[in-house]
């Protein structure tokens, strides 16, 4: 009971913090969304590239584990990460029973459906207090709280192990080498086996947050069928490393058992023409920052780990 209490203690004592800064920000800025200002703080420190680092070196890029130390070991682990994603998303039900990455993800800060598994008393306070919690969540992160409903799909579907630094208990005791491998990385916020079913197109968007870098390690990926229908992601990678003026956008093929490390601030999306399924570890990694982006960066997380979206999702995520 004391920890109870001491967790949310300490849950209301970041909220009321997040609360002030919002508020400074919203009058003390022309952005009016807290999101906005750490995007400006970050682009003032940050160079941007499409790719940063591919495990076949391609295009004379370094190694994902030589820009982020412990991303070598997760490549080197390729075998055990395969074994424990085959068991976790294919045994059972198989893939279809994993939930949509947009019925996950939307609803971390914009509660649709919030309290509508609750009964009761807690059933009708969740219910009253979400048109406050949807407003609240597009003061701190602007109009683009709700991306996933933009690009959701049903043929994109999602096993979270770490949402925000937190592992999900039930699916980490599921896949304990591979957990115990991301937590070894410093600077995981989230993690996730992305799965993309036959036929899928994911539609072009970019991350409007400017945290965080990503790394895909492709597990399974489909054969070509007749040599064109393929699964793949293009990014728009005009300035990148490996375009040219005359091809602005990169079409990046997976190879099972290669990695590579790429910014989502580009406009991307994914399709796999294939009647098989695709699957990776999708992880995000926090992009290196000091001074004001720093501060602003771990306030952030700070929040983002005891929001009640947060950890509804650890809850909901378990499969």
């Amino acid at each position: 009971m004391g920890r109870k209490r001491a967790a949310c203690a300490a849950a209301l004592v970041v909220a009321a913090l997040v609360a002030l800064v919002v508020l400074v920000v919203w009058l003390a800025t022309p952005h009016r969304c807290f999101l906005d200002v750490l995007n400006a703080e970050i682009s003032r420190q940050s160079t941007f590239e499409p790719f940063y680092a591919a495990s076949d070196r391609r295009w004379g890029l370094p190694t994902p584990g030589e820009v982020v130390p412990g991303l070598e070991r997760v490549d080197a682990a390729f075998p055990e990460i395969r074994g424990e994603m085959v068991r976790a998303v294919f045994g059972g039900a198989g893939a279809r029973r994993l939930p949509p990455m947009h019925e996950m993800y939307n609803n971390i800060f914009m509660y649709k459906g919030s309290g509508s598994r609750a009964s009761g008393l807690a059933g009708a306070v969740q219910r009253a207090a979400a048109p406050l919690q949807r407003a609240a969540g597009r003061l701190v992160y602007g109009k683009d709280t709700d991306i996933f409903d933009r690009i959701g799909s049903d043929n994109w579907r999602t096993f979270n192990l770490v949402m925000f630094g937190l592992p999900v208990p039930k699916n980490a005791a599921l896949c304990p080498r591979t957990v115990e491998l991301l937590l070894g990385v410093p600077g995981v916020q989230s993690a996730l086996f992305s799965v993309v079913m036959p036929g899928a197109y994911i539609p072009p968007h970019a991350d409007p947050a400017k945290g965080v870098v990503r790394y895909h390690l492709a597990l399974r990926v489909p054969r070509p069928v007749l040599g064109t229908r393929e699964c793949y992601i293009e990014v728009d990678c005009t300035h990148g490393p490996g375009c040219t003026l005359a091809d602005e956008m990169h079409r990046y093929r997976w190879e099972e058992g290669k990695s590579v490390l790429f910014d989502d601030v580009f406009s991307h999306w994914v399709q796999n023409d294939t009647e098989e399924v695709r699957v990776i570890l999708f992880v995000d990694v926090l992009r290196p920052l000091v001074g004001t982006a720093k501060a602003l960066q771990d306030l952030s997380n700070l929040a983002n780990r005891y929001h009640p979206g947060v950890r509804r999702l650890i809850r909901e995520s378990a499969v």
